[in-house]
């Protein structure tokens, strides 16, 4: 950027859960921003509600293929961050504690701005992807929970092995979710920017309130009657896996799971990794 241009815009997404790593999401009344910056815990300066004036000569923008822009220095032939120590020559701090209003959007939508920031209503986490952590704390993994509406319109949740909120539970009934979409290898994500974006106290779209209760193996098989047999919502098994994948007797992709004297077959579409005596509980 050569010319004399300053934009201003609204924090809405900084580090303080660490969801988002030296990026900070700017938004004004037509589009959004990240900006990327060499600074860790920026959010004491730079904290969600404020305003911040860019003044953008000498920096470099960019839009990568999937339309999401970002605006820092040069790193070769990409954007890199911008310097802690040049910070206070590019950013200009402004009016903070200002309130933010997300769009609402239907979750089968398809023009939606990226680095915005989003709400979705009636919205809930699948059943694979409900009372699951956020992330893999111990390993510091990412991962993408799903979200979903009462049809089938879906969109990942990704959350970051770093964030503050990692270990945490989804939450399992309905209701809303904010976030900042962004799109990735051509599909929408949304990223939260802590477990306060996710307000889903109501019932789901099966009528279930998302309390799963557990039975026995037992009562599971006493259900079966002749044909298809479907299991009722909100129902969990627990047993120990008493077959032993590992010596080839078993086929990988069958695993047995025992609770008192009564065992059941649990098949897989691939080959599963649950080593024998292992406690697994089965939603």
């Amino acid at each position: 950027i050569t010319s004399d241009i300053i934009i201003k815009g609204t924090v809405i997404a900084d580090d303080k859960s660490g969801n988002f790593y030296k990026e900070m999401i700017l938004q004004d009344s037509t589009a959004g921003i990240a900006v990327e910056m060499d600074q860790s815990n920026y959010n004491t300066s730079y904290p969600i509600g404020r305003h911040v004036y860019i003044l953008c000569k000498g920096l470099y923008i960019a839009k990568d293929a999937d339309n999401n822009y970002s605006i820092g220095t040069l790193n070769g032939t990409a954007i890199g961050r911008i310097p802690a120590g040049m910070l206070a020559t590019y950013l200009v701090k402004g009016q903070w504690g200002l309130p933010l209003q997300p769009t609402t959007y239907a979750m089968n939508a398809t023009t939606v701005p990226t680095n915005t920031l989003v709400k979705y209503e009636s919205a809930e986490f699948s059943n694979a992807n409900a009372n699951q952590p956020y992330a893999n704390a111990q390993t510091l993994s990412s991962i993408n929970r799903y979200v979903k509406n009462c049809g089938s319109d879906s969109l990942p949740v990704y959350s970051s092995g770093y964030a503050t909120f990692a270990s945490t539970l989804t939450p399992p009934g309905n209701g809303s979710i904010t976030a900042v979409y962004k799109k990735y290898r051509g599909k929408g994500e949304l990223i939260i920017r802590d477990v306060y974006d996710v307000n889903m106290p109501g019932i789901r779209c099966d009528g279930s309130n998302g309390t799963v209760t557990q039975i026995s193996i037992d009562s599971l098989r006493i259900l079966y009657s002749l044909g298809t047999t479907t299991v009722p919502n909100a129902r969990k098994i627990r047993g120990v896996v008493i077959s032993d994948y590992v010596n080839g007797n078993n086929n990988s992709r069958n695993m047995v799971v025992q609770d008192g004297n009564y065992g059941i077959a649990v098949r897989f579409s691939a080959a599963h990794s649950f080593p024998v005596n292992s406690l697994v509980e089965i939603n």
